[in-house]
């Protein structure tokens, strides 16, 4: 497996955790434009009302009060009940599903650590303990607890536009400094380091401390969220908006821009091949300093490159991703991507679990797996769309039609 981390072509691979900080990217952009959108349609409400009608302040309270109550109700009620279901499947019936001659760890894959921490995926909150239940969900806590975050920030930038942008890039920086403190004192990895000794061993207890220590903590992980917002203020401030798009609207500075993202996205995703290429017996050689930079700035930097591309399609000037991304195909697969990222894990494990001979690696059999793993995903994901996660959708439109 070392021969194979040390292929250019590999790279990829590692760099797969970077479509984590997108995500977070278009998250916080989402939340933060249409939370900024209905907000100052309600404004334009309440100012019509008041020019009309009398208003108490206790009246203008409980409005305030019960729109962000809802604002929580719906978040909840949109990824919980699927959310929540997949847990109790991999609990009490993924483990009755399949045979093979190791699939009776499948159990303790499952059980272990839901057992006894389950309650920490209920409140989103099981990111900070280190015996999570569902993995992959450390994601989900993370959104969660930066769509609480978002209303503080946007009700500030609405107040006022300076101190919205002060606090939010503070917030990043300070998310940049404190992993860079903390992988300085702890000696923590990089996400590609995992080869732990000369004989080419893989050791898990390097990974997991990069993985509990920073990977799944909101405080360091909210860079990528943060130029989500920052994009959204963008966006959403019309004169601010016009300036940016008069610069893509350039040929000059708008290749440059091109050539800007192109750049910091290519260099972090193939920066480990020097990692593995310089290694000795695969042991990277890069230092304690190196990997901790690493550690701060990889997260917010591919964002912030990704954040270019993403301005550009806005305006008119994406190219080739741009109609890459309005085919119609995407339509349909956009309504599964929720389902598919919780059920993908199962899939995975079954697969896995059910094996009755040893893997190796080859680029023919990954890539078979890979094409496997995903058509299987997407078609569990669309069964369980159409089971449970759509008849709530439509239950939550009913919900907050009527409150309306």
């Amino acid at each position: 497996m070392g021969e194979a981390f040390q292929s250019f072509s590999f790279q990829v691979i590692f760099s797969g955790e970077f479509a984590v900080d997108t995500f977070f990217t278009l998250s916080g952009f989402l939340i933060a434009y249409s939370l900024i959108g209905i907000l100052n349609k309600n404004n334009q409400k309440e100012m019509k009302i008041t020019t009309t009608t009398t208003t108490t302040t206790t009246t203008a309270i409980s409005k305030s009060i019960k729109f962000w109550f809802l604002y929580i109700i719906h978040r909840i009620i949109r990824l919980a009940p699927l959310y929540y279901f997949l847990i109790f499947f991999s609990m009490w019936v993924m483990p009755l599903m399949g045979s093979g001659p190791i699939y009776y760890q499948f159990n303790s894959f499952a059980n272990n650590q839901c057992s006894n921490y389950w309650w920490t995926n209920i409140l989103f909150i099981n990111n900070f303990y280190l015996n999570e239940c569902y993995g992959v969900s450390w994601y989900l806590a993370n959104d969660m607890q930066f769509f609480l975050l978002t209303p503080f920030i946007i009700v500030l930038y609405r107040k006022s536009k300076p101190m919205g942008w002060i606090l939010s890039i503070g917030l990043m920086f300070a998310s940049i400094i404190a992993t860079l403190i903390v992988s300085i004192k702890y000696k923590i990895p990089t996400n590609f380091d995992m080869i732990g000794n000369e004989t080419q061993t893989f050791a898990p207890q390097t990974t997991s401390q990069l993985i509990t220590n920073i990977y799944q903590k909101p405080y360091y992980r909210i860079g990528a969220y943060i130029i989500g917002i920052l994009i959204a203020f963008i966006f959403s401030d019309s004169n601010l908006s016009k300036r940016i798009r008069y610069i893509y609207y350039l040929r000059l500075p708008r290749y440059l821009l091109y050539c800007i993202s192109f750049s910091i996205t290519f260099f972090l995703t193939y920066i480990s091949y020097d990692f593995y290429r310089n290694s000795i017996n695969f042991i990277g050689q890069w230092t304690t300093i190196q990997k901790s930079i690493y550690n701060a700035l990889s997260h917010s930097t591919f964002s912030f490159g990704v954040a270019i591309i993403i301005l550009a399609t806005f305006y008119g000037y994406g190219g080739v991703i741009q109609w890459f991304l309005k085919l119609r195909i995407w339509n349909f697969f956009s309504k599964l991507t929720y389902s598919s990222y919780l059920i993908h894990p199962l899939i995975i494990a079954y697969r896995l679990y059910s094996m009755t001979n040893f893997l190796h690696y080859s680029i023919i059999e990954f890539s078979i797996l890979y094409i496997g793993n995903v058509v299987t995903t997407f078609a569990a994901a669309f069964i369980i769309h159409l089971l449970i996660e759509k008849p709530f959708i439509n239950l939550e439109r009913l919900i907050f039609s009527s409150s309306k």
